[in-house]
């Protein structure tokens, strides 16, 4: 892949102390949590921690995340759900939603408001 030499450069030119610091969770002095309902909690290194959901959410920064049993890139996981609600955003507006939702909203009277 390369030579120790071009990996020094690499980590050199591009490594960042306080990102670094944050994604490992390295000011925190706690390295392990034990929650009320006694589970351990990995805290060092989040990082690398493997999500434990099946529906999309992980934590911050987390590489990669479950969804249905499928293991997909957090990036490509997150252009997935942007253009998916950009999509149901344009369905609406190309539908009249917004406008028809209040029209129903306003005749079920929720607040039991009289309009006198």
């Amino acid at each position: 892949m390369g030579s120790d030499e071009a990996l020094a450069k690499l980590k050199e030119d591009y490594y960042n102390k306080q990102l670094a610091t944050f994604v490992l969770n390295k000011n925190d002095t706690k390295k392990i949590v034990e929650t009320e309902d006694h589970r351990l909690i990995q805290m060092k290194d989040p990082i690398f921690k493997k999500p434990e959901t099946q529906y999309g959410r992980a934590q911050f920064y987390a590489s990669e995340k479950y969804f249905f049993g499928l293991k997909i890139p957090t990036m490509t996981f997150n252009l997935i759900v942007i253009w998916l609600s950009i999509l149901v955003m344009y369905i609406v507006l190309l539908f009249n939603g917004l406008s028809k939702f209040f029209d129903y909203l306003s005749r079920i009277n929720i607040f039991n408001l009289s309009s006198d």
